[in-house]
């Protein structure tokens, strides 16, 4: 009988051994959606090209 940590999920694609995350990988990811989320609040605000392609409104 198959153990089921080796089965597979039908659809899904096995792409070898699970890496451990490195502490430095996730702040990486943090900053990032952070980012974003900056970004698209500003362009929400402002959706005309200020907005999209000038300076952050926290700039002095």
């Amino acid at each position: 009988m198959a153990d089921s940590a080796s089965t597979s999920v039908p659809g899904t694609k096995h792409h070898g051994p699970h890496r451990a995350v490195d502490t430095s990988q996730l702040f990486f990811d943090l900053v990032f959606v952070f980012a974003i989320t900056e970004v698209s609040g500003l362009i929400r605000e402002q959706p005309d090209a200020q907005g999209c392609c000038g300076p952050p409104s926290c700039w002095p």
